[in-house]
């Protein structure tokens, strides 16, 4: 708290033989001081700072003190506006503060596996497989298929006949012929015919003969 607005000091001074009868401080505005005007906030204050007993050149300095810190700060947000306060203090920081440290780099790696991780499916990964979105839908129903890749699987050992046709029934290629034992099957198609003639743009079916009674077919398109 600062001096009164006058100058003058309220402050008894108790160690004055002189002023003994004064046995009580006397506040801004009483009766034997002038009179001043003072709000309800500033008598209290001046009475709290009057119990803690400081000498009056102590609580000048840390006025002063005080007054000095609130200059400082208003001499900083005069020299730029928060933000570029706060900018300038960020490019202060020193750059390697910024680079991850060994054990962030793992618990990062950790992290991101782990948000791959679907239950259900063994992989090599520990967490899980990496998948495309595209994959997802098509194991949901909700996007089709249509890439080159064709997969089946066998129960037993039986002729199969894998064939690639256009839209009008022409047959295209035929990818494998053959007899093959039980087991999972892909076969992808390069996007050519039998005389190795790349094929335009456009849909194709791609058709896998098991034995005469099953058929498994997809449709393909060319980009």
């Amino acid at each position: 708290m600062g001096p009164p607005k006058n100058g003058s000091s309220f402050l008894a001074d108790s160690t004055n033989p002189g002023n003994s009868k004064q046995k009580e401080p006397v506040l801004p505005g009483g009766k034997s001081g002038p009179v001043i005007n003072y709000s309800s906030q500033q008598d209290s204050a001046y009475m709290e700072a009057l119990k803690i007993k400081l000498p009056a050149i102590e609580r000048l300095n840390n006025d002063i003190k005080l007054s000095e810190e609130l200059w400082k700060v208003d001499r900083e947000l005069a020299s730029g506006k928060p933000w570029q306060i706060a900018m300038q203090n960020i490019n202060n920081i020193p750059r390697e503060y910024f680079i991850p440290t060994g054990n962030q780099v793992v618990q990062h790696e950790i992290n991101r596996q782990m948000s791959q991780y679907i239950p259900g499916i063994t992989t090599l990964s520990p967490y899980g497989a990496k998948i495309s979105f595209a994959d997802i839908g098509s194991l949901l129903g909700l996007a089709e298929d249509v890439s080159p890749v064709i997969k089946y699987r066998l129960d037993y050992y039986v002729e199969v006949e894998v064939v690639i046709y256009s839209v009008r029934a022409a047959v295209i290629s035929t990818l494998f012929k053959g007899r093959q034992p039980p087991g999972p099957y892909k076969i992808t198609w390069n996007g050519r015919d039998d005389k190795g003639r790349k094929m335009p743009r456009g849909d194709y079916i791609g058709e896998v003969r098991i034995g005469k009674e099953r058929f498994i077919r997809k449709r393909i398109v060319i980009n």
